[in-house]
């Protein structure tokens, strides 16, 4: 039994990286009430049942509450429990054209964001980066841009072509004259400290 559940919960995360994240989150929540009502969080206790049974319940509760809290923020649109805030306000584009067009608007330094929904490092940033006071301070006085490439199509490919990436998650900081600084670029999961540093040497 141990080892079913432990396939039900490999199952959940494998069908999280290819359904929009709301999907994500609500198989999640299915999975932990099924755990939850396995663990007998519904069943009646004897007045002499051992501690173990006991303490079975009681995980079996947390896991039916657990499930229940997911359940509600998948059916109001959430998308990850661990994500309270993304903290940073991004400014979301497609395409070159819209890249182009949102680098106009501001004669600030940039930083581009290539991100997905299916980007499951993408997801890690969102939770150990942004949320950082450093990280938000160094992109405070930044225009901020996130190229998503959820729905990857030729545009997707020429985001990818036009700056020289090869996908998610990369950030790509520009000074005030569009110029990428030599050294700044991060492909993968950076720390906090180096994005500010990146962020720092284009400022």
């Amino acid at each position: 039994r141990l080892f079913g559940f432990i396939f039900l919960a490999m199952a959940a995360w494998l069908a999280g990286r290819v359904v929009p994240p709301a999907a994500g989150l609500a198989i999640w929540a299915g999975a932990l009430v099924l755990t939850g009502v396995f663990l007998g969080a519904l069943d009646r206790q004897d007045a002499d049942a051992a501690p173990i049974h006991r303490l079975r319940q009681a995980a079996g509760m947390l896991a039916l509450l657990a499930g229940g809290l997911m359940g509600i923020g998948a059916a109001s649109g959430g998308d990850d429990p661990l994500v309270s805030d993304k903290a940073i306000d991004f400014t979301t584009i497609r395409s070159v054209p819209e890249l182009e067009a949102a680098l106009a608007q501001s004669d600030r330094p940039a930083m581009i964001y290539f991100t997905a929904e299916w980007c499951v490092s993408c997801r890690t940033i969102e939770r150990r980066v942004w949320p950082d006071a450093e990280v938000q301070a160094a992109l405070s006085e930044m225009q901020v841009i996130a190229a998503d490439l959820t729905t990857f199509d030729a545009e997707s490919q020429g985001l990818l072509d036009h700056l020289r990436s090869v996908g998610p998650p990369t950030m790509v900081f520009l000074d005030a004259e569009g110029q990428e600084r030599k050294g700044t670029r991060l492909i993968g999961e950076p720390r906090p400290a180096e994005v500010v540093a990146s962020a720092r040497a284009v400022q």
